[in-house]
């Protein structure tokens, strides 16, 4: 028979919880962390490239250029590739 000892019954519970309570703050400092070196834009999905709005600025930019003969065809099709079109 197992005797109970006062004060010791949920000692591994709740040093469980304030483990992980420790590791979800330390996540949450490490993901503001890496949100303010990105500069705040693009999110987590985005994958770090652009925002949707500067990518269709460089995109409309490097059309016209192609259009006004500024730039050939083979770099207006690489630029193209590097913003994701």
């Amino acid at each position: 028979m197992m005797m109970m000892y006062p004060g010791y019954g949920m000692a591994g519970t709740e040093l469980l919880l304030l483990g992980l309570g420790g590791l979800l703050v330390l996540a949450g400092i490490a993901a503001l962390v890496v949100w303010a070196i990105r500069g705040g834009q693009g999110g987590f999905a985005s994958g770090g490239g652009p925002a949707p709005q500067q990518r269709d600025e460089a995109y409309e930019t490097a059309r016209a250029r192609f259009a006004r003969g500024e730039i050939t065809q083979q770099e207006f099709e690489e630029i193209k590739r590097a913003l994701g079109y």
